[in-house]
């Protein structure tokens, strides 16, 4: 049921507002100190992808929902974000 995972796709979008209006990286932005659209799109997509099952299956989409939340309170996902390499990675390259 779609409807489970609104509230979760809600606190994501408020989540990744108040991050990137606090964060100053985010001060040369066509609108200053609001993140980029692809923060929310890239959201959009996982949390409209867990949207699609239905019966039992609505609810682990909607706990995995909530689990992403705490994900981005934590800072452990920031969506729309490149991931960074590892300094291995980054020295065996020629």
């Amino acid at each position: 049921m779609a409807g489970s995972i609104i509230a979760p796709f809600t606190l994501a979008a408020i989540l990744i507002t108040y991050r990137g209006a606090k964060n100053g990286a985010y001060q040369n932005n066509p609108v200053p100190h609001l993140p980029m659209p692809s923060q929310y799109l890239s959201a959009l997509m996982i949390f409209g992808a867990l949207s699609i099952p239905t019966g039992n299956a609505a609810s682990l989409a909607a706990l995995t929902g909530w689990g992403l939340d705490v994900a981005i309170l934590l800072n452990l996902w920031r969506p729309g974000e490149k991931t960074q390499t590892l300094p291995s990675e980054k020295a065996s390259k020629p």
